[in-house]
């Protein structure tokens, strides 16, 4: 029994019990046990076989004992006897998660495939502990992430400091760093705590040749024979998860110096184009997009020129064309643009100042933490003549690096030093046949620049310049590269085109994919027949949130990479899509995804047949007042539990809206026994999704468990399902040996179905008038007789028109003031406590200081002439009555 305190002098009582075994368990008992009240040993094999599909369990009288055993806590010797199940061991053996599962535990896919084969459990940014911006890096979230079975680690290396050792964080953010040693202490350390199968680390690099050179000795020195060396630099199909059991696997861009030695030539037409493009601006390369975007829009740069011209002359739109270019010389020649001309004429400009932007942009366009940092020179010489060196870091792309070429000509002008014509010269000759280096920038966007350039499809960040370390190429670090991954160039049509004599590794990111999967569906596909896609989430996500992953998963991308210390529903998805195959990290990619005929390659968007019919029934629930607090739902009365279940999938699988169970009141083991029906197209990708909340009246429902299971893994008949909260872990009461937080059943028809566990609940009521007669046995079986029962709010305004009810009103004077109904009675349980005695004045006085000043509520007491009153009001003893109380009529 439970008690509630209402309004500090009255008390509410429930009274709950175990729940009773379900019809449907009944029935499976008494068909298998022939009618007896005993199942032998030979009977419960039967059942696992004909009604749960369990015909492989081998040891069916070791498992009858275990049972035993975590019902009674008593230890069971086959030598004394033969194991028995009465009805209420067999009930809870199909409520116990750890003996009934809904999933198969064990590895059961065929594991010798291509790692393109298979979905791989993967994390982002694996090493933060919460948002993208400013919080800590640390060891201790991969730790976490390998102990919950993800396979793929993602670090950030970027130098330290002093430069002489590698630091992991997210780069131009307030990240914390943390060493890059320790994290790779840990990988080794928790690698396969989870599964045997192999782990890949993901390095995202921004260093220095040097740099380079000292992660591949930190690499080898930690994983020693852990490590997975490639039998070729360019292999043409991937090893299987079974060849790489316990292995780390290495995949990065391979250094710079060495695609600069393979790709000498092609980058020779590129840089000339680049400096075809510096003469019409300088020394500014033109930011390709933008110009593209402006000439789209009907603005940019040429048409600034052309307003710049035409302002000459008070802007009337004719402008005379100088001198040199009407006249003719002796020998009829004329004026040349691209001869040598001598100076004519010094113009300097001198920057003061610049105000306006205030009143012209928000307070936050250009920085959204800070007022803006505008350029100028105004103090570099007012300590010191002589010259100001200012040292660049640079981790921009060509596009950038032009601005900041552009900022500095403009800001400095004639006390910027350039090198003359003579050093330039020597310069080029020593970098004569290098490449401007296009596999220079990694996979993933900064967040500022995602933030503002996030609708391109190729977004990515600037390696530290080679120049800062010893020019030799780390021969060590390449070696290493077991997963080369490569960046987009060109389209995305090339981009996705096969090589058939080398496997890669491309990334996109989440708004890349969304754009690639309406355009380039089928080719995405076929790619990732071969070849891994990796998926990240775009750069706005700072907090840590996350995207859907099932786009990404019906294109056939391996690598859908999460932030895993984020939590919600897309989290949820994934947690639920790595339960398959045993958790091991690896999920075999359904047939229809490596299918490479081209005739027919899956089409997620195509109007498909259907295929199954998955039915779901929701028994019972229970657990709950083992994880939370009594009154952690409702302060005054036990929760009101309901359940919502639906698909996750193909879209044309993917339930709009969940369909949901009715409401059980005040009850802490809800009994729902409800089925619910799902036609599926594509069963390979769907995924059943359980969510259970706690209803409210004035305020938004309350969290009380999810879980998500794969629709092709669910073992059919009546099951046990343990419910996570809402960050993804297992509740709790999963490790309580009586029951988990829910036990989800599947029924007997195509999947799974739910089964909780039910409790018997009462409010204590004043004793019934003399003369009706009522069921026997007390307040609870006037219960559950029916004669007395609760309705829920959102059904009594149809109990009143169709039922014949009687609304009585039982609050108190001053809240039925507040809000009455029409054609309601009146009776007040509770009445003004008028009693002038010392103690009751107590009371008062504290009841107002505690209460009555807050809510103008008094001192009550039971009103003792609440029964006859009622009778005056209904001297009919046979009408129905609806009983409403509290101040929301609740």
């Amino acid at each position: 029994m439970e008690s509630y305190k209402c309004c500090l002098c009255f008390t509410r009582k429930f009274l709950w019990s175990e729940a009773q075994p379900p019809a449907d368990v009944r029935a499976a008992f008494d068909a298998h046990s022939e009618g007896g009240t005993q199942m032998t040993a030979d009977q419960f094999r039967r059942f696992l076989a004909e009604a749960q599909g369990d015909a492989a369990v081998a040891d069916v009288e070791r498992v009858m004992e275990q049972a035993l055993e975590l019902r009674h806590r008593q230890l069971f010797h086959r030598k004394h006897f033969k194991p028995v199940f009465t009805l209420d061991d067999f009930h809870h053996y199909l409520f116990s998660e750890e003996l009934n599962p809904p999933l198969r535990s064990q590895v059961h896919q065929d594991m010798t495939a291509p790692l393109s084969h298979y979905y791989i459990y993967t994390g982002h940014n694996s090493y933060l502990t919460g948002n993208q911006l400013s919080s800590d890096c640390s060891d201790v979230p991969i730790i976490k992430a390998l102990q919950n079975g993800v396979r793929v680690i993602e670090l950030d290396m970027w130098p330290n400091a002093t430069k002489d050792n590698i630091d992991i964080l997210h780069g131009r953010t307030l990240t914390s760093p943390v060493e890059l040693i320790k994290c790779l202490r840990s990988i080794k350390e928790y690698a396969f705590s989870a599964s045997p199968y192999p782990v890949i680390i993901t390095l995202e690099d921004h260093l220095t040749p040097d740099l380079q050179a000292k992660v591949a000795e930190m690499v080898i020195e930690t994983f020693g024979d852990m490590l997975y060396y490639p039998d070729s630099e360019s292999p043409k199909e991937f090893l299987s998860p079974e060849a790489l059991k316990k292995r780390i696997i290495i995949s990065t861009k391979p250094p710079k110096e060495y695609l600069e030695a393979k790709n000498v030539k092609e980058n020779d037409g590129d840089t000339k184009k680049v400096q075809e493009s510096n003469e019409a601006w300088g020394m500014e390369v033109p930011d390709l997009q933008t110009e593209l975007e402006c000439s789209d829009k009907g603005h940019g740069r040429s048409l600034w020129l052309m307003h710049g011209f035409y302002k000459a002359n008070g802007g009337c739109g004719y402008v005379k064309k100088p001198d040199f270019l009407l006249s003719t010389g002796s020998d009829n020649e004329v004026f040349d643009p691209k001869a040598i001309l001598p100076v004519k004429k010094t113009l300097k400009v001198k920057v003061y100042m610049g105000d306006g932007w205030r009143m012209d942009f928000k307070k936050t366009h250009f920085d959204p933490y800070s007022p803006p940092d505008f350029y100028t020179r105004e103090h570099a010489f007012e300590a010191s003549p002589y010259p100001v060196i200012i040292t660049l870091e640079d981790h921009l792309t060509p596009n950038l690096q032009a601005k900041v070429a552009k900022m500095l000509t403009k800001t400095f002008g004639n006390i910027l030093y350039t090198p003359t014509l003579e050093s330039l010269e020597i310069k080029e000759k020593e970098h004569e046949g290098q490449k401007v280096d296009e596999e220079a920038w990694s996979e993933e966007v900064s967040d500022h620049e995602a933030i503002t350039n996030d609708h391109e499809l190729n977004e990515h960040y600037q390696e530290e310049d080679p120049e800062e370390g010893n020019g030799k190429p780390p021969i060590k670090y390449k070696r290493l590269i077991a997963i080369a991954a490569k960046k987009m160039q060109g389209d995305l049509t090339e981009a996705l085109k096969i090589d058939p004599h080398k496997v890669t590794r491309l990334s996109l990111s989440e708004l890349a994919l969304e754009k690639a999967a309406s355009s380039h569906g089928t080719e995405l596909i076929r790619f990732t027949q071969r070849n891994l896609l990796r998926i990240f989430p775009k750069g706005t996500r700072v907090t840590s949130s996350n995207y859907k992953p099932l786009l990404g998963w019906m294109h056939g991308a391996q690598m859908v990479a999460l932030n895993m210390q984020g939590y919600g529903k897309p989290l949820w998805l994934v947690h639920g899509m790595f339960k398959a195959n045993g958790g091991c990290g690896y999920v075999k990619k359904p047939d229809i995804l490596l299918n490479d005929d081209p005739d027919q390659l899956f089409d997620p968007k195509a109007t498909l047949p259907l295929l199954k019919t998955l039915k779901v029934r929701i028994y019972t629930g229970d657990g709950w007042r083992f994880d939370f607090h009594k009154s952690h739902f409702d302060t005054f009365s036990p929760p009101d539990f309901y359940a919502r279940v639906g698909i996750a999938g193909v879209p044309v699988d993917t339930s709009t809206t969940m369909k949901q169970t009715k409401i059980i009141n005040d009850c802490w083991m809800p009994v729902w026994d409800e089925e619910f029906e799902f036609e599926l197209r594509v069963p390979e990708l769907a995924l059943l999704r359980i969510e259970v909340f706690e209803h409210d009246v004035s305020d938004q429902d309350d969290f009380a468990g999810q879980t998500c299971l794969p629709v092709w893994e669910l073992r059919t008949g009546i099951r046990s399902v343990s419910l996570c909260d809402h960050k993804g872990r297992p509740l709790k009461s999963r490790r309580r040996t009586k029951n988990t937080a829910a036990a989800m059943t599947a029924g007997v028809a195509h999947l799974a179905t739910a089964k909780l566990r039910r409790a018997t609940f009462m409010a204590s009521t004043p004793p019934p008038s003399q003369g009706r007669v009522y069921p026997s046995g007390g307040l609870l079986e006037l219960i559950r007789s029916g004669v007395v029962r609760a309705i829920p709010p959102k059904d009594a305004a149809a109990a009143l028109r169709t039922e014949g009810f009687r609304l009585l009103d039982v609050r108190p004077a001053w809240e039925h003031e507040k809000a009455r109904v029409g054609g309601s009675l009146h009776v007040p349980f509770f009445v003004a406590d008028t009693d002038p005695t010392p103690v009751t004045l107590l009371k008062k006085w504290v009841h107002f200081g505690y209460i009555g000043l807050w809510t103008g509520q008094h001192l009550t007491t039971i009103n003792e002439q609440f029964l006859p009153q009622v009778e005056e009001l209904v001297p009919d003893k046979e009408d129905k009555l609806l009983v409403a109380c509290g101040e929301g009529l609740r």
